[in-house]
């Protein structure tokens, strides 16, 4: 079983080489592994403590078309890895911890 931190994408990236995908995200702190499945789908596996999805797309704006899709999937996809990250460092200091005094 994966750690929790790490997240699998799937991404569809239309007539990219490797070289340039690999270029765009080879900087990227917190990128684990890149591979590709096919000449259009690309796998990619990244820490969501150091890196969210807005960073991934944003290396990535000039491979992939801006669609309505795409902006929409970016949005889903950052809000889903800050939640995750969030909820990973989140300390349980809650007072719901302890039981009530009387």
């Amino acid at each position: 079983m994966a750690e929790p931190w790490i997240k699998r994408r799937n991404l569809r990236i239309n007539s990219a080489a490797y070289e340039q995908v690999n270029a765009a995200l080879f900087s990227l702190p917190g990128l684990l592994a890149l591979s590709q499945q096919d000449t259009k789908h690309w796998l990619l596996e990244y820490d969501v403590r150091a890196l969210q999805f807005g960073e991934i797309a944003s290396a990535l704006q000039h491979l992939i078309p801006a669609t309505w899709f795409w902006r929409w999937s970016i949005r889903l996809y950052q809000y889903q890895d800050e939640n995750n990250r969030d909820a990973l460092m989140h300390k349980d200091r809650g007072c719901c911890n302890r039981p009530p005094s009387r």
